[in-house]
């Protein structure tokens, strides 16, 4: 095994359409020192089965379905990696993006996280899945830009287990918006950085948890704001910004994408 190990951690709930591939994208890397770590949170259709057929290439945990953020956790507390990388159920990454990042750990030490470009795929008539939009976001990304916009695909994260793991991990108390939640913590205290280029796919569907939607974004992006408004303070004073001034800005946008959406 190679010096440097990544733990890809992928949880999963009644995704057994989808999760196989997601596997198999995390399994086939480049970087050959990765271990898979699925967390089942509760599935009642074949997914046990499914991951069943993986045998000894992937690690599985399960969970009485606590949500996403109390798997992810589970797995963090049983990984072995210097880097951790996350890959939902119905996700899929390119065969060189874990070593991409983490030849730019090796880089640059002192980042918390580094993040990737990710296209944005939907079902052709086909039933294959095709490149609809690609997210990008160049220039600086810092604690006050993030507090502004959720520029990072979750499926394009990696960051030092030793960072996440100080960090506290993920909030069991957010439904939704528990990554975002996490890297506004992370990007207060450490560098960030994006590498330019398309290294995943975000794969669109009609039981997808999150991004179905931009009203859906918005809605949890205000759910975050307004929950470290009141638990941390700090994070808003650091990046010399209001959050009620936020959160009423997340509001006016919410109401035009409800508005779009009638």
């Amino acid at each position: 095994m190679s010096r440097v190990e990544v733990s890809c951690i992928i949880p999963t709930r009644d995704r057994a359409e989808w999760v196989g591939a997601a596997v198999e994208s995390a399994l086939s890397q480049t970087f050959n020192s990765v271990e898979v770590l699925v967390v089942d949170d509760g599935s009642r259709d074949e997914t046990k089965s499914l991951l069943a057929s993986f045998g000894s290439r992937i690690r599985v945990l399960e969970t009485p379905g606590k949500g996403v953020a109390f798997a992810r956790n589970l797995a963090l507390s049983e990984a072995h990696g210097r880097y951790v990388a996350f890959l939902d159920a119905d996700d899929w990454w390119h065969p060189e993006k874990i070593a991409r990042q983490v030849d730019l750990f090796e880089k640059f030490p002192e980042l918390g996280l580094c993040f990737t470009d990710y296209s944005i795929s939907r079902r052709s008539k086909t039933g294959a899945w095709q490149v609809a939009k690609t997210s990008s976001h160049g220039g600086d990304h810092n604690l006050q830009r993030l507090l502004k916009r959720n520029v990072i695909g979750t499926l394009t994260v990696m960051i030092p287990r030793k960072i996440i793991t100080t960090a506290g991990g993920f909030n069991p108390q957010l439904t939704r918006g528990s990554d975002y939640e996490l890297w506004l913590r992370i990007a207060a205290r450490y560098p960030l950085r994006r590498i330019s280029g398309v290294l995943a796919d975000y794969r669109v569907h009609a039981r997808s948890l999150t991004g179905t939607s931009s009203w859906r974004d918005s809605q949890t992006y205000l759910e975050v704001i307004s929950l470290l408004g009141k638990q941390q303070p700090g994070l808003f004073t650091q990046a010399q910004l209001d959050p009620e001034s936020l959160v009423a800005a997340g509001k006016e946008r919410y109401r035009k994408k409800l508005g779009e959406a009638v």
